[in-house]
C-alpha cells in the first residue's frame, strides 16, 4: 500500500499566506459559494472575492482573505487585520491580530492600542466581550472560551460557552494545576490543611464528585490518585484516574497498568492479570473510549496505530476488522478474497477517520489444486472500504487520500485527480494537487495556478489565481 500524501500537496500557497493571523481555512456548511463568493488570489499576489462566474465582487486589495461566514470575513492589509461585510465595507479594525474560530462564528481580536483582546460574534454582529483580557483562547472540541486577565494581582481566569454563558468564574491562576479537554484541575486544601485537587467541567462548571490527593503530568495528560488512608495516615488503597484531551478515565485499581494511549487522547489501552478456572494466569486487555466506557476487552492485545487501534480475525472466507478510533468502534468485513484463501491477515493498514474509510493490504494464503497437484502460495491484495462499502481503485492508480467521500488518486504520470467510490473519474489525473471541498467543489492546482471545478468536474473558475481559499 502506498503512503498517503497529505493535503499539503493542495494548498501550499494558501497555507503559507494564511499562517500569519488566521485560525484555519474552514469550509462553509452548504458549499464554497454558500455566501455568494469565494476568496481568491490574483496574479499580483493580492486577495479578493469572486462569484461563481469568476466576476470580481470585492476588489483584490488584501494580503490575506478568509471565507465569509454569517456575512463577515477576516482580511489583512499592510495596516493590520480587518473585519469586512459582504459588500467589502470595513466593520472593524485595524487589529493587531485576529483569529477566526468556530468556523467563522467568532473572531478573537487584539486591540492595537493596549494589546488587550476581545471576541466578536459574527452571528449577532456584535462584541461578545470587549477588549479587557490579556489572553483569550477557544477550544474547538469543547466549544469553551478561556479568558485570562493578567492585570490584577496574581491574575484570574474564567471560562464561558459560545453563547456567553460563564461556566467557571474568576478562578485565580495560581490555583490552577492544569487543564485537559473539558476538565480544569484546581489545587485546594481540605479541612486538615492537606493539599487536594478538584476537577471542574469547563462546559458546565460542575465539580467531579471525586477529590484527588495526588496530581502529576504524564504523556498526553495527567494522572490523579484517589487514596484511602488508614488510622496511622498510611495509604491502604489507591485508585488512579487518567485525564486526556478527550476524557477523564477511571477509576483504575493499582493492579491495572496503562500500556498505551491513542495520539488524540480518546482511548487508553489497559492491561491486567486474571486467573481462569484452572488457576492459570492470563493477560486481559481493555480498551477505554468515549466517556471512559470499555469498548474492547479480551485476551488479544489490539494493535496500536497512533490515532487508532484494531483487531482482526479470519473465519469462513471473511476477514473481520474492529477499528477503534475517536473512542468508538467500527466493524468492517472483507469477503471478496482470492478463491482458495485459507487464512488472511493485514500487512498494512491506513485509516481515514473523518471519512470512516480504511485502506488495507491483505496477505492471503491461497490453496489451489488437489492431491499431488495441491499448491500453496501467498497472494497480497489491496482493499479500500469507505462507509462500509468496498471501493474500486482503478488499475495503475495510487490512492493518496479520501476527501468528502471521493477518492484522490495519482496516475502513472504523477498527476492527481478525483474519482467516485465506484472507480469512475470525476476529473482525470491532470493536476499537481486537488482538494475536495464541502458541497463537492474541487480546488485544483496546476503548477502555481489554481482553479475551481464543480461537483461534476466541470470548470467554474479558470487557472488564473495564485490561491483559492475555501
Amino acid at each position: 500500500m502506498k503512503k498517503r500524501l497529505l493535503t499539503a500537496l493542495v494548498l501550499v500557497l494558501v497555507a503559507s499566506a494564511l499562517v500569519l493571523a488566521f485560525a484555519g481555512c474552514d469550509e462553509t456548511p452548504e458549499g464554497v459559494f454558500s455566501e455568494g463568493v469565494v476568496a481568491a488570489e490574483n496574479e499580483n499576489g493580492m486577495w479578493g472575492y469572486v462569484n461563481e462566474s469568476g466576476e470580481e465582487v470585492i476588489a483584490f486589495e488584501f494580503s490575506n482573505a478568509s471565507p465569509f461566514k454569517n456575512g463577515v470575513a477576516l482580511v489583512k492589509r499592510m495596516t493590520g487585520s480587518f473585519l469586512i461585510d459582504s459588500g467589502g465595507a470595513e466593520i472593524g479594525g485595524p487589529y493587531a491580530s485576529a483569529q477566526r474560530v468556530a468556523d467563522g462564528d467568532f473572531y478573537i481580536l487584539e486591540d492595537r492600542e493596549n494589546s488587550l483582546k476581545g471576541v466578536y460574534d459574527s452571528k449577532s454582529k456584535s462584541m461578545m466581550c470587549d477588549f479587557v483580557y490579556s489572553r483569550i483562547s477557544f477550544d474547538e472540541e469543547t466549544g469553551v472560551f478561556s479568558f485570562t486577565d493578567e492585570t490584577r494581582t496574581g491574575g484570574f481566569r474564567q471560562y464561558a460557552l459560545a453563547d456567553g454563558t460563564v461556566t467557571i468564574a474568576r478562578m485565580n491562576e495560581e490555583d490552577i494545576a492544569g487543564a485537559a479537554g473539558k476538565w480544569l484541575f484546581v489545587e485546594s486544601t481540605d479541612q486538615a490543611g492537606e493539599i487536594i485537587y478538584k476537577a471542574l467541567d469547563m462546559t458546565s462548571g460542575a465539580e467531579n464528585e471525586t477529590v484527588f490527593e495526588e496530581f502529576s503530568e504524564t504523556g498526553g495528560g495527567f494522572v490523579l490518585a484517589d487514596n484511602t488512608y488508614g488510622e496511622g495516615g498510611e495509604i491502604v488503597s489507591s485508585k488512579l484516574w487518567y485525564a486526556t484531551q478527550s476524557w477523564l478515565f477511571g477509576p483504575f485499581e493499582k493492579e491495572v497498568s496503562l500500556l498505551s494511549m491513542s495520539n488524540d487522547g480518546s482511548m487508553l489501552l489497559m492491561w491486567r492479570e486474571s486467573a481462569d478456572g484452572d488457576g492459570q494466569i492470563k493477560p486481559i486487555y481493555e480498551l477505554y473510549g468515549k466517556d471512559g466506557a470499555v469498548i474492547y476487552t479480551g485476551e488479544e492485545m489490539p494493535a496500536a496505530k497512533g490515532e487508532f487501534y484494531y483487531t482482526e480475525a479470519y473465519a469462513s472466507g471473511k476477514l473481520t476488522f474492529e477499528i477503534y478510533a475517536g473512542g468508538a468502534k467500527t466493524t468492517l468485513e472483507v469477503g471478496d478474497l482470492p478463491a482458495g484463501t485459507t487464512s488472511a491477515q493485514t500487512s498494512e493498514i491506513e485509516y481515514f477517520a473523518e471519512e470512516n474509510a480504511v485502506c488495507l493490504t491483505i496477505d492471503c494464503l491461497v490453496t489451489t489444486g488437489a492431491g499431488e497437484q495441491t499448491q500453496v502460495k501467498s497472494e497480497s491484495v489491496e482493499r479500500l472500504i469507505v462507509a462500509g462499502n468496498i471501493c474500486e481503485i482503478p488499475s495503475g492508480y495510487e490512492l493518496l487520500d479520501v476527501q468528502s467521500g471521493k477518492l484522490v488518486l495519482r496516475g502513472e504520470t504523477g498527476r492527481v485527480g478525483v474519482f467516485n467510490a465506484d472507480g469512475t473519474a470525476v476529473t482525470a489525473c491532470l493536476y499537481s494537487g486537488v482538494q475536495v471541498a464541502d458541497g463537492g467543489y474541487i480546488v485544483v492546482r496546476a503548477g502555481n495556478a489554481y482553479g475551481l471545478l464543480a461537483p461534476d468536474g466541470s470548470s467554474v473558475l479558470g487557472f488564473v489565481y495564485g490561491g483559492i481559499n475555501v
